[in-house]
């Protein structure tokens, strides 16, 4: 083997590289996994392959580099009053790797086997410092965590505005993040998708203001010309495609810990049906700024109704 070009996106052992052979020419190139390529290919051009797989997802990365949008997140800001309320309930109530809820009844807990972290695991630290929080327990987190569910409807409304899907929050994590979690939150390369494929769209929302003097939280999207910067404030985001390949930025020592809330987003099949329904009824065919339109109404309808929470059955009928 020669050189890897580039990655195919898949995640964990479905990943393929596209080897070109000494001798070869590029013409006979041909895909293949881990175990048929020496270790030190791999060292030296892994991140090559996956920084072109990248660019091939994300138009983003291929802005100029004093676009900060090239560094493939894009910077939101939620209401900082909702943040604030959801982090001051975290802090008060997620201890020892627990959240309660309905009154003990049910637990949200953190998980313990994540390894892409930028130091030696430390399973420990992770079960203390995560929180995953399920799709079985989205509805419970909605009605007992502050601010979650207003920020939910914040993201869902954006999404549709930055990407022109409807989405549904599918699920989220808690996160503690500092230069003492390398171990367990800092986490090295990896992709949103490796559960879940259906998973489109991450956003990282800092629930906590920084430190005055501390230098930003920090994230990088391989291939990318910069790394990309949370904002000072409680609210401050980040925005990527899933499937993007991406890693913590390790923060400089001394710096405050953060408090941050990954959401996960997948298109929302139900809402796509109920926007083209409604243009249907109206005798509109073919018109994409008309369902354009449409699907801003029924992602309103959505951050309304609360969807998930009080039912999906009553709001769009029948299941995917």
């Amino acid at each position: 083997a020669e050189a890897m070009l580039e990655s195919n996106g898949k995640p964990g052992l479905g990943e393929r590289f596209l080897v070109t052979w000494r001798g070869q020419p590029r013409s006979l190139a041909t895909w293949e996994s881990f175990v048929k390529l020496p270790k030190d290919l791999i060292l030296r051009d892994l991140e090559t392959s996956r920084a072109a797989f990248n660019r091939k997802v994300e138009p983003l990365l291929s802005r100029p580099a004093d676009d900060p949008s090239c560094s493939g997140v894009v910077a939101m800001s939620l209401d900082r009053t909702h943040a604030a309320a959801c982090a001051e309930y975290l802090h008060g109530h997620w201890v020892d790797g627990r959240l309660l809820l309905r009154q003990g009844s049910k637990v949200c807990y953190g998980y313990t086997t994540y390894g892409k972290v930028l130091n030696a695991h430390d399973a420990e630290q992770q079960r203390t410092h995560t929180l995953l929080i399920t799709h079985a327990l989205l509805p419970l987190v909605r009605e007992e965590v502050p601010g979650f569910s207003e920020m939910e409807a914040q993201l869902v409304r954006w999404l549709n505005q930055q990407y022109g899907t409807v989405v549904e929050l599918y699920f989220a994590h808690g996160l503690r993040q500092s230069a003492l979690t390398l171990s367990s939150t800092g986490f090295d390369v990896h992709q949103d998708i490796e559960d879940f494929p259906f998973i489109e769209y991450t956003v990282v929302v800092k629930l906590t203001a920084d430190q005055p003097g501390d230098p930003p939280s920090q994230m990088r999207v391989v291939g990318a010309k910069r790394d990309f910067a949370y904002g000072p404030n409680a609210g401050d985001s980040g925005s990527f495609r899933a499937l993007a390949f991406h890693a913590s930025v390790p923060p400089a020592e001394g710096t405050g810990e953060h408090l941050k809330v990954a959401f996960f987003f997948r298109a929302s099949n139900k809402g796509e049906r109920r926007a083209k329904r409604l243009l249907a009824a109206e005798g509109i065919v073919g018109d994409e700024q008309a369902l354009a339109q449409r699907r801003q109404r029924v992602v309103h309808e959505m951050s309304a109704y609360n969807f998930e929470a009080r039912g999906e059955q009553a709001l769009f009928g029948g299941s995917t």
